[in-house]
């Protein structure tokens, strides 16, 4: 299988990359060390044992206990903030039972092999110090974060799964050496979103498997509610391979859940939102309940004349929105600051307006894409010692982002 997805500019912000390595796993009669970590509270710093200089933010549940097996989730936020995503998603670790642990190292910026011996001190730590399920380890991670939570289940082996926030796999043109769950998630007006869309229908395309979830939202970790999606994603994929007992009640309420949904989207004009639904429904529920009739549906759904035409009109404004951003990229430095006070007005007017609500959310991802763009470049320019241009891009990060920009001392 190979795994190819164009990027955009963002992409190329300077990231750690995994290289390749096999899984890790414990050695033969290894039992992992007692922990003295008190249970049920975030743990914001802790060091490997093998490896102080390597730190992580830790939440056990409140009944851990060596004598159980548990799923972990490896967290990794783009600043390094590892206490971040267990400080918004604890609870659902406690309701589910996993062991979570956050990155305080791992972040945008660092080598290649910078962020190996993270990762790796990581998957040693977990190993030797706690008790988990090493069929159940999951990577998690937001914008850069999900880069290189998809590139440890691409290349590191020993990953189940992985949830990836805000941003898909990493740029490179390499044949995947493993295959793992993957749920995806993108706000509406996240500048990621396409990428993470094109991602979906790629993986539709190689058979992985897989689910997409969109939020009416910016790019941003997914709140709690919504992340509770993830956590019961895990569960289904886990009953679906066999590695825990059937969850009924489990099953039944998200059933529920997409059967209601899917009643409500069925009458509405958004053939868009329905058709992803009931791939949604199929990839949650396929083996573990019954999908015969969503399949149907989807099936019927693709058939439409209607579905048919949405969905060109939204490839169509996909490549536009494409367009327009490589178009403003590529003339940061060339157009004065009168013309980008102008072009912003623009996308503020549209977005105002609110009357084409699929147009006004272009806007926002745009404008989104734009505030990440002047900040780069401010920090480039910056770093190569060119004030002028640094001054400039200062000028229309203010002009874009004016509230992020009144940051920068």
């Amino acid at each position: 299988m190979k795994i190819i997805v164009r990027f955009s500019f963002l992409v190329l912000i300077a990231q750690g990359i995994l290289s390749c390595a096999s899984g890790h796993s414990p050695k033969k009669g290894e039992q992992p060390q007692n922990s003295t970590f008190e249970n049920g509270k975030v743990i914001p710093s802790v060091a490997c044992l093998k490896d102080s200089s390597t730190k992580y933010s830790l939440y056990l549940p409140k009944k851990y206990s060596s004598s159980q097996a548990y799923p972990v989730i490896l967290a990794f936020d783009p600043h390094g903030s590892g206490n971040l995503p267990l400080e918004l998603y604890h609870e659902l670790a406690e309701k589910y039972g996993y062991v979570f642990v956050g990155s305080n190292d791992s972040k945008n910026g660092l080598s290649i092999s910078e962020t190996n011996d993270i990762i790796s001190a990581l998957f040693e730590e977990i190993h030797g110090r706690f008790s988990v399920d090493t069929n159940r380890i999951y990577a998690m991670g937001f914008s850069g974060g999900a880069r290189i939570a998809s590139l440890m289940g691409l290349f590191h082996g020993g990953v189940a799964g992985v949830i990836g926030c805000g941003a898909g796999f990493p740029g490179i043109d390499l044949p995947a050496k493993f295959r793992f769950d993957y749920i995806g998630f993108a706000g509406t007006s996240d500048f990621n979103m396409n990428e993470l869309i094109r991602l979906d229908e790629q993986m539709s395309q190689q058979e992985f498997n897989h689910t997409l979830v969109l939020f009416d939202g910016i790019h941003e970790w997914p709140s709690k509610s919504l992340m509770e999606k993830a956590f019961i994603w895990n569960e289904c994929c886990a009953m679906r391979r066999n590695l825990i007992p059937k969850n009924e009640k489990l099953i039944m309420e998200e059933k529920r859940f997409f059967d209601s949904s899917l009643t409500k989207e069925k009458v509405s004009m958004d053939k868009i939102s329905y058709h992803r639904d009931l791939k949604n429904a199929i990839s949650f529920m396929n083996d573990i309940c019954e999908t015969v009739s969503y399949k149907h549906l989807l099936s019927d759904l693709e058939n439409d004349p209607e579905y048919k035409r949405q969905s060109k009109a939204l490839q169509k404004l996909m490549e536009k929105e494409s367009q327009e951003q490589q178009a403003l990229q590529d003339d940061f430095f060339s157009k004065d600051i009168e013309w980008w006070k102008n072009k912003m007005a623009n996308y503020d007017m549209r977005i105002a307006g609110n009357k084409n609500l699929t147009d006004a959310s272009m806007c926002k991802r745009i404008k989104s894409y734009l505030s990440l763009v002047a900040y780069l470049n401010y920090s480039r320019m910056q770093n190569s010692g060119d004030m002028e241009k640094a001054s400039f891009a200062l000028q229309v990060y203010k002009v874009v982002d004016p509230e992020n920009a009144a940051k920068i001392k």
